[in-house]
């Protein structure tokens, strides 16, 4: 997905706002541990179903700012060699 360095910058901020505004950093942390331990233990599928559709959600949303930071690395890249 190409964008511009403003479109990627405009969706970096969108995001962010978007992704802090549902986690805090302290939750985010909170919420990444959960589910590494979660996961790593094998208690995922023992938790109970709102808990594993929020660490769903949360993945989700954290994988949209990381494609969207992604995004931003590459054009900051492209500057660099223009």
């Amino acid at each position: 997905m190409c964008h511009t360095k403003e479109e990627a910058k405009a969706a970096f901020d969108c995001l962010t706002a978007e992704f802090f505004s549902h986690y805090s950093l302290q939750e985010s942390r909170e919420l990444l541990w959960f589910w590494f331990k979660a996961t790593v233990s094998g208690n995922y599928c023992r938790l109970p179903h709102l808990e594993r559709d929020n660490l769903i959600t949360f993945y989700e949303e954290l994988d949209q700012l990381v494609e969207t930071v992604w995004n931003l690395h590459v054009q900051g890249e492209g500057a660099l060699h223009a």
